[in-house]
């Protein structure tokens, strides 16, 4: 996939330059962002707060926080979400045909269901789940986040939360999100073991050699739509939908040009604003709550600090020497001040007023990230199941308006990212051929989205409910349902798998079974009584004969 040449040429460098000078547009759009996401790190989320602040590895990093409630929120939001959205426990998505009709053959729904529960267990056998915590870090605190998904040799994908700070993007005329650029620091060495001797440009394998020792190399890595006007053919018959461009930025020299077949990036925004094409949420929305809060905080310290160490008050020229404020320490005073001690100046200040003052902003500050709102609180101990059930699905349909934009921008790019790789590795079951060159849909199946479709339930059934004292008066009103379709569409709803349900033909099968069982015991039964009737015919004979003996 790498194309090396022997030499940089003009075509080269004029691809280049047009790179590099993309970037620098990019840069531009999102330097107001820069600033923001520095200011909002600062307090919510310290250990990365390094957007326009270069930091040593070690560095003590959260001297602006006088207060936590910001980190914890956002931290308590970000598992929050990692329960509610991909749940390491619960397959969070189901794979569905494009067109409805497919979806109701039997073998089609199977396949279905077992690609979907082998692509699972290949998401559960990487580090997804430790790098998708850090999306949802960022994601509350910035508002913006960016996972890669790569092939990994053993594990089939890899995952990787790459920072902000490196990532700049690009949207299509449809709003998304279809272009990264990504400047990262890197060492001569690590680009030759990267890429190979063998498969680097010689002048960027020159530059390498000769600066073998240089560790702070600027990698630019883009990755962009194919059908851009500088792309040529070979990438085209290769198949690939993107092409990606690695680039010495300051040394202006190509790497590597190589291409994807689905995009390797999720790049995922909490909400977006029009005409900007980075988010704002919790984060960016509570920034003035947030430094309030640790200014009030730091007031409410001094003050509670005067309370507890109040300044002393002394006559002018009363004291010989220093004033001993340890424990037992002795402080000499002049005999004419004697009747007039040392003692603490009272200012009457309200510490308790400020602690209040402060928790109000602090309530605020949760309940931009969601915690109060997610939180059950104080149940009684004899709260019920399904009280508690439906608060649980309150709650969480409390968040799908909020996170329905991640599963689009967010597990969408994932898994078809994750299908695409399993499929070109020969590691999915051969389709039913009803489905050759079909498109294929996602449905998400997270406690989100179940909650959201058990409340459809819950209405079915509720509705049948109100119909069946009707029912006992008039129970033709029954012939409206169709029986079959209503088990079928209720345990859709609640994901039970097709793999424990019977086909229809299974059904229909059971079904012919137990009539022609019914029809030979009600053959039996008529035979017995037919039988009956005769014996008595004949005994009643029987008996009428000897009578007339």
């Amino acid at each position: 996939m790498t194309i090396a040449s022997s030499f940089q040429d003009q075509k080269t460098m004029k691809l280049v330059e047009s790179k590099l000078k993309r970037y620098q547009k990019m840069l531009s759009e999102r330097e107001n962002f820069l600033d923001q996401w520095q200011e909002v790190a600062d307090y919510v989320t310290p250990r990365k707060n390094d957007y326009t602040i270069k930091r040593s590895p070690g560095q003590k990093r959260n001297q602006k926080v006088v207060d936590t409630t910001p980190i914890t929120a956002n931290q308590w939001l970000a598992g929050a979400m990692h329960s509610m959205l991909t749940n390491a426990s619960v397959r969070f998505f189901e794979l569905l045909m494009a067109k409805p009709e497919l979806n109701d053959i039997a073998r089609v729904k199977e396949w279905l269901s077992d690609t979907a529960d082998r692509m699972f267990l290949v998401v559960n056998a990487s580090n997804f789940q430790t790098e998708v915590h850090e999306i949802y870090i960022d994601l509350g605190a910035i508002n913006t986040a960016c996972l890669y998904i790569g092939e990994h040799p053993e594990r089939v994908v890899h995952f990787n939360a790459r920072s902000m700070q490196e990532i700049t993007v690009d949207e299509n005329h449809l709003g998304l999100i279809d272009t990264v650029y990504r400047c990262y620091k890197t060492s001569s060495r690590a680009v030759i073991q990267e890429f190979g001797e063998k498969n680097l440009p010689k002048p960027a394998f020159d530059f390498l050699q000769k600066n073998i020792d240089k560790d702070d190399l600027k990698m630019l890595h883009t990755v962009e739509p194919l059908n851009d006007p500088m792309n040529e053919e070979n990438e085209k018959k290769a198949g690939h939908q993107f092409v990606s461009y690695y680039i010495l930025e300051n040394e202006k020299i190509l790497i590597s040009k190589s291409g994807f077949f689905e995009f390797p990036y999720a790049v995922t925004r909490w909400s977006k604003t029009t005409g900007e094409k980075y988010g704002r949420g919790p984060g960016l929305q509570m920034l003035p709550d947030i430094k309030m809060v640790n200014t009030m905080m730091e007031t409410t310290i001094r003050g509670a600090q005067k309370t507890v160490d109040p300044p002393l008050m002394v006559m002018d020229d009363g004291v010989i020497g220093k004033v001993r404020l340890t424990p037992g320490g002795l402080t000499v005073v002049r005999q004419t001040v004697a009747d007039q001690p040392i003692k603490p100046l009272i200012t009457d200040a309200r510490v308790d007023f400020g602690y209040q003052a402060v928790e109000d902003v602090r309530k605020r500050i949760r309940e931009g990230f969601f915690v109060d709102q997610l939180r059950f609180g104080e149940m009684k101990h004899n709260t019920s199941a399904t009280e508690i059930a439906q608060r649980t699905q309150d709650r969480l349909r409390l968040m799908g308006p909020v996170l329905g934009r991640q599963n689009f921008e967010f597990l969408r790019p994932v898994i078809e990212r994750i299908f695409g790789i399993m499929r070109r590795r020969g590691m999915l079951a051969p389709p039913p051929p009803e489905i050759q060159g079909e498109a294929f849909d996602i449905r998400y199946s997270s406690l989100v989205a179940k909650a959201q479709r058990m409340s459809e339930g819950q209405n079915i059934m509720e509705a049948i409910s109100v119909m069946s004292p009707l029912v006992q008066v008039k129970p033709e009103m029954m012939d409206l349902i169709n029986g079959d379709a209503y088990a079928k569409h209720i345990l859709d709803i609640y994901g039970v798998s097709p793999k424990i349900l019977n086909s229809d033909k299974e059904v229909k099968q059971m079904r012919d079974a137990r009539a022609e069982q019914m029809a030979k015991q009600q053959q039996m039964e008529e035979a017995q009584v037919g039988a009956d009737v005769a014996q008595k015919a004949m005994m009643g004979t029987a008996q009428m004969k000897q009578a007339e003996r």
